[in-house]
Order: C-alpha cells, then structure tokens, then sequence
C-alpha cells in the first residue's frame, strides 16, 4: 500500500451499511452513526484493500505516518469500528484480526460509482500528501465498561442490564454446589426471538420479553429470575434442564416475535424443565392495536399454569402504563436501545419522544427520557449542566404524572449526588427502593452512595439486598466487590469479581489484579492488570509485554507514574488508569488530586477513598480539603463518622 498518496472520498457500502467518509458517518437504514475521522480512515483503508490483510504498520503508515503513540490509537479505532457496526445493526461480524498479521475486513465491500464523481477510494498518485492532523481518538460513542460503577450511577434500571446482560458462562466442568430446593411456581423469562432481520424487531422482541417478565415477577407467589440472569442466554442454545439448575426455576417461557405492517404474531410456550413437558403453549395473530390484551393474556395464562395466586377483580395483570399500543411499542424499542447504551442512548430519546407524542401523559416513557438525557453526558458529551437540568425536568415530569414509579426518584438522586448533595441523593435512592422494593438499581445506587462516603459496612449491608433480588448481576457484584475489598474481606472480593466476569464484565479482571498485588503477587497483578487492557481493547494483544512491564515499574517504585506512563500517551490522559496507577505506586498526593481534577467528568474514581492499595492514602494532608471541599466533612459531623475515620478533639477528625 502507498503511504505518500491521497485517496478521495466518495460513498461505498460495507456489507448493508453505507459509508460516507465526506461526513464520517455509517447509515444504516436511515440512521447515521458518525465516526471519528481517524477511524473513518482506518476504515476506508481496510476497504481499500479487497479484503486482504493489512498490517497494523501499515494502517499506522496510512492514518498516523510516524505519529507517537499511534499503536495505542490504532487498538481504540479498531475497537470502535467494530462497536460501531454492530450498534448499527448491518453487521455483527465486521474486521478479523488475524494474529501478528494485521486485520481483514469480512464483508464485501462495493463501491458506486456517480456520473463524474469518483466514488469508493481512487488512488490519486499526482496529489501531495494532505497536512497531518493532531493526534486525537475519542471514543464518544463507544460503551465504556472500564467507566464501570460510577457510570451506573448517573443512569438508571437500564445500565445494569447494559454490563450484566452481555455474556453467561456455563463450564459443564465445573462442580456445581449442593442441589438447591427449586420452588414448583417459578419461571424463567427468556428473550423472546424476533422472526425478522430488522433490528428495531429484534429490540420490540427484547421489550416484550422484559415487560412480561416484570409483569410475572409482581406476582407474589412466584419467583422469576431478573432480567440480567435470563438475558445472558440469549442467541444460546443451552438446554432447559441447564437453564433450571442455572436460574433454580422450575420452567421457562419462551417464544417468537414477528411484525408485519400493521400485524402482529406472538407464539409462547410454558415448559418444565425437569421433563421438557409443555405445559401451555399459544400463538397469537393480531392486529398491533391488540398487543396490550396479548400482553396480558400470556401473563395470565402462565400465572394459572403454575397455579399462582391471582388477584381479585378484573383489573389487568399486565400494566403497561398506556393504553396506546403505538406509544408501547415505541417506548419498549426505546428501552432497548438505551439498555445498549453508546449512540443507542440518541436513539433511545427519539423513541421515548415518539412515545410521548402518541400519549403525552406516558409516564414511563418520561422517566425513560430523563435517564437518556442524564446518561447523555458520558455518551453523548452533551454538556453535563444541560444533561442534568433535562434529566431532572423530565424526571419530576414522570412522578407528576405518576408519583408511585421508582425509576425518577434514582435519576433525581443520580444528580444529586453528581452534584454532591449526600443529603437529597441517600433521601431518593432510599424513596425509590420503598416505592419498589425489587428495584436494584436503587439497592446498588443507595451501596454505592454509602461507599463514597465511606459508610462501608451500612454499604455492605445494602447491596447484599440488591443480591438477594439479582445475584448474577455483573455491576452488583463488581461494587459488593469494592465493598468487600476495601472492608479487607479479599477472598470474598475475588469471587464478587469472579462473578461479575463470568457474567460479561472483562474489566473486573483488573480488579482480581488488585487482589493479587494485596496478596503481594506482584507478576500476577501486572500480568491481570494488562489482560484487563487487552480485553477492553485499550490496548493491543502485542502491546501486552509492555503494559505487564510498566506496573511492575510503577508496583516496584522503580519508576514514577509520570515518567512510565509516558510509553502509553493515550492511556495516560484517563483518570480511571492514572488514579489506580498512582495508588499502585504509592503516589497519594498524585491520586488525590487526580480525584478531585476528575479530568472527564465522571467523578468514578471518588469511591477509591476507601482502598487499602495505597497505606498512605487517607493519612495524607489533601484528604481533609477533599472531603471538605466535596460536602463530604460536613455530612460526616451531622450523620456520625465512617468506619475508618473518627474524630479528633473539636473539630478535627483523622483516617487511618
């Protein structure tokens, strides 16, 4: 491939989607998701190649010439176009790495050609090479796992479902515990699949299943797993009597989706997992307007199967909160894409939008607004004010029109403590969990909360609540980790962090790392630490070795931080590896003030307060002026002190 050429632009298509470099976006069905420019220009170089290899050297030639740096942007363009894709819906499957070669892209690339426009990438061999631009990646849209709890803080229900639902492994291999007592009335809602390639069916389908599941688990006789656990066996094939021992359930529901015009058929079955023996089963073919009723129906002819108790009356047992099918559907769409979270959460707001302009007295649709807009700030990058005074209109909009919902009571209180209102964020989250006691996100909001204000033990207690409704959840079970970890209690940590990776969440492994360098197994921690990287696709697979070398640098205080961390330019602009990097070292100063700079925005390191990795931390002079400077002091001398500081004489205080 040349290097010293330019290359014009014009629209091609990859697979089903249609790229525009001149407007770095990918369109898909109408919708455009946009790109970085370095990562149009990776992808353009990847199509230019007719699907041959091209290495990583000549990408970086091609889109960086002799940039520093370049390697590390390279893994993050890669990454991103990917995600991108697969967001899109187009295709699943878009660049091969193919080892120490370099990368492939899968499907088929056609360009079209437009009168006098040369379109697709038409090498132009008499052009000087265009100026080089700054370095610069920034993976706006891309769904950060590595922004791990805090980001859940500052959105709702939908981001537990987002880290949690992805992956479940089941190793047949490995021992199962003593046979637990499974209830004869309990169900397993697994997603229902939509008989159709368009992706917005394929989330109709996955809205239709949550609702019926939330709808069956408001019954009080019977236990029905949450939608973390049953979502992780989507696209999988397991067998049911696996499903049972995995969920403890006796039976699943499962079924099909397909939507055509103005028609709607929904199939579903009961079966026993025990015998496989169908216990109920129906299809219905209907017009759209009736999907409230068929809701409904197979609520209540799943509840009698398993001989639950109904309630008396006539009054629906599915509530959908609207009458108009129209403002359903898009609304059960829109959750879908804000489950996803990245640009999925732009989508999400037109839908609860659309949803609203069918039935503007929708108040689930307004609370599902007021997370998009809330949680818009690290997706999005709208400006935080503006994510927060949109987030709380539409909030106190839903618990106008309906004051029982919980969900805007946890984004009230997701700003608040944003903000650093202790007082009014612990006074929502624990409002919220009375008003609905099943909800999680407010048990693992009111833990984190406590955390951060380094209420441990109080914090332990509450987010073993949250585990009683969700045990199988990822992010639960990364904060009872934190917990877990910063009360000392480390075997119980590591298996928090077990949990929460078999359940999807690569980032926890960095966490086992810190379990290993408390356990003074330094090469462990190091080697868990990159691993880490690898899987988040921060860095590359051959970029490894040297990550490995730079925390044993930083472990062995054979190196700064600064100084080290000069070999990864990108990574060393983040806070989440800079701050763990400086405690690591011992550097407390260093990770304090990285806390309190909270260069992104986010505030997801403040919780790190409470960590023993570095001994000095608390016992260092800035850790007064944070906590007094964050309202946190204040709120101490009101409400009694945490567990691992006390009072000194009148007005001070000391940490240990």
């Amino acid at each position: 491939m040349q290097t010293e050429t330019e290359y014009h632009r014009g629209p091609f298509r990859v697979g089903l989607c249609e790229v525009d470099p001149a407007r770095n976006r990918i369109i898909y069905r109408g919708d455009a998701t946009p790109l970085e420019p370095r990562v149009m220009d990776v992808l353009c170089a990847l199509a230019d190649s007719g699907g041959e290899v091209v290495s990583r050297d000549a990408l970086i030639d091609r889109v960086w010439k002799i940039e520093h740096g370049a390697d590390e942007s390279l893994s993050r363009a890669i990454s991103q176009l990917r995600k991108a894709f697969k967001l899109t819906g187009c295709c699943d499957e878009l660049i091969e790495t193919i080892p120490k070669r370099g990368y492939r892209l899968i499907p088929d690339v056609s360009f079209d050609v437009e009168e006098d426009v040369p379109a697709g990438l038409v090498k132009r061999k008499d052009a000087a090479p265009p100026p080089a631009e700054p370095a610069r990646v920034i993976p706006g849209w891309q769904v950060q796992l590595r922004k791990h709890w805090r980001v859940a803080m500052t959105g709702a229900v939908a981001l537990i479902i987002v880290v949690a639902g992805l992956i479940l492994t089941a190793d047949p291999g490995r021992q199962r515990g003593p046979a637990r007592a499974v209830p004869e009335r309990s169900v397993a809602v697994l997603p229902f699949v939509s008989i159709s390639s368009d992706i917005e069916d394929g989330y109709f389908a996955d809205g239709l299943s949550e609702e019926l599941l939330n709808t069956l688990s408001d019954i009080p006789d019977l236990k029905v797993p949450g939608r973390t656990a049953t979502f992780a066996f989507k696209g999988k094939t397991p067998k049911f009597k696996e499903i049972g021992e995995v969920l403890g359930v006796a039976h699943v529901l499962e079924g099909s989706v397909r939507r055509s015009g103005d028609r709607i058929r929904i199939s579903a079955q009961l079966i026993s997992v025990d015998d496989g023996y169908n216990l109920w089963s129906e299809s219905y073919d209907r017009h759209a307007d009736d999907l409230l009723l068929v809701q409904d129906d197979i609520a209540r002819r799943v509840a009698s199967a398993l001989n639950s108790h109904l309630p008396a009356g006539d009054a629906p047992l599915f509530d959908a909160g609207t009458q108009n099918p129209v403002a359903f559907s898009e609304y059960v769409k829109a959750r879908q894409y804000l489950n996803n979270r990245g640009w999925g959460v732009a989508k999400a707001i037109s839908g609860f939008e659309v949803a609203i302009e069918a039935d503007p007295e929708y108040a689930r649709a307004y609370a599902g607004l007021a997370v998009a807009h809330t949680v818009s700030h690290t997706y999005l990058k709208s400006p935080k004010e503006i994510a927060w005074k949109r987030g709380e209109t539409y909030a106190r909009k839903a618990t106008d029109l309906d004051p029982d919902l919980a969900e805007p009571f946890a984004v009230l209180g997701g700003i608040a403590l944003d903000q650093n209102r202790w007082e009014d964020a612990l006074d929502h989250f624990e409002h919220a969990e009375a008003l609905d006691p099943k909800d999680t996100t407010a048990f693992l909001w009111h833990a984190q909360t406590l955390m951060e204000l380094g209420y441990l033990e109080k914090a332990s207690e509450t987010i073993a609540g949250g585990l009683v409704i969700d045990s199988g959840s990822a992010i639960m079970n990364l904060v009872a980790g934190y917990i877990a970890r910063m009360r000392g209690n480390l075997d119980t940590a590591d298996a928090h962090f077990e949990t929460a990776i078999n359940a999807g969440m690569s980032y926890a492994v960095f966490d086992r790392g810190l379990i290993a360098f408390a356990h003074n197994d330094l090469p462990r921690a190091a080697d868990l630490m990159a691993e880490a990287a690898v899987l988040q696709e921060t860095i590359a697979v051959e970029d490894k070795p040297a990550l490995v070398a730079y925390y044993l640098t930083i472990m062995r205080h054979e190196a700064s931080v600064d100084a080290a961390a000069m070999a990864f330019p990108t990574l060393a602009s983040d806070d989440d590896f800079l701050t763990p990097s400086y405690l690591l070292a011992g550097e407390s100063s260093n990770a304090l003030r990285m806390i309190a700079l909270d260069p992104d925005g986010d505030k997801d390191t403040f919780g790190k307060l409470w960590s023993d990795i570095d001994p000095g931390l608390r016992q260092d002079p800035y850790m007064k002026t944070l906590v007094e400077e964050t309202g946190v002091l204040a709120y101490w001398r009101v409400h009694g002190w945490p567990d691992k500081c006390h009072a000194l004489g009148d007005t001070g205080f000391a940490c240990d």
